[in-house]
């Protein structure tokens, strides 16, 4: 049985490369889009072993709780690994 891990990441580079190679990708993901207005996030990968089956972006409160009050990033959600791209971060 595989074993999954819950890894944050501080690498944007790997991310927005991820975030454009799957399917559930969208421009609310994005670090360039987020850095630009401000928004405080951190980003998390679900691991198997090495490789990345997911990935999300979690929207930050000047508290450190989620902040759910940003308009239209609603679509800013789960990402899963695009088995036909090259997510592997």
């Amino acid at each position: 049985m595989s074993e999954l891990i819950f890894q944050q990441s501080n690498n944007k580079e790997a991310w927005d490369d991820f975030v454009s190679n799957s399917p559930q990708g969208t421009v609310f993901n994005n670090t360039t889009l987020l850095d630009s207005i401000g928004i405080s996030y951190s980003i998390y990968y679900v691991k198997n072993v090495n490789k990345v089956v997911a990935g999300i972006c979690v929207l930050e409160t000047e508290g450190g709780g989620i902040n759910k009050n940003i308009p239209y990033f609603q679509y800013c959600g789960n990402i899963l690994y695009n088995s036909n791209g090259s997510n592997n971060n």
